[in-house]
């Protein structure tokens, strides 16, 4: 019996986390794409293509900051889970010890507390797909700023005459 009982508790918490990861993955986050750094000779399209550079630049930061607000958000979440569960479950034991209909208050407050871990399990499952999500965003970040270092260093050795007046262009983020 302790067997099934076992069981069944692994199953519940299994299902609990991957449900909370489908949750999490049917979110979808931004998604930016970096384009390639061109080579020309007319230093209009270099600044313009710096000028996009720098576009997907503060995007791709945006979305990176927002995915880190939510991985934020989720482990926040997680342990007001993980601390509730605890409590719950400290004040099921405690009231087991009361006399009379103190199984009654305990039964109460384990299923609560159970209730509580699950909410936890879940939330973790959530966790580990924006966790997953951030590190995409960040990668895309770290890319669009490279990319755009690339733009800038081919307009300014291109074009050194015209970079000033293009990299005096206020940022756009």
């Amino acid at each position: 019996m302790t067997v099934i009982i076992v069981a069944l508790a692994a199953v519940a918490l299994a299902g609990f986390f991957f449900g909370g990861r489908l949750t999490g993955s049917n979110s979808s986050p931004t998604t930016i794409t970096v384009g390639d750094v061109k080579s020309s000779d007319n230093c209009a399209e270099l600044c313009a293509q710096w000028d996009a550079m720098r576009s997907t630049r503060c995007l791709a930061e945006a979305a990176a900051a927002a995915a880190q607000r939510k991985v934020d958000n989720l482990r926040a979440q997680l342990a007001v889970a993980i601390v509730a569960a605890t409590a719950l479950g400290i004040a099921a034991y405690v009231a087991s010890f009361i006399p009379i209909y103190g199984w009654i208050v305990a039964a109460v407050l384990g299923t609560a507390a159970a209730i509580a871990f699950l909410a936890a399990d879940f939330i973790a499952g959530q966790l580990t797909v924006a966790d997953n999500d951030l590190g995409a965003a960040e990668a895309t970040a770290a890319d669009a700023r490279a990319k755009e270092a690339a733009a800038r260093a081919l307009l300014t050795s291109k074009c050194p005459a015209e970079a000033g007046a293009c990299l005096a262009r206020p940022s756009p983020c």
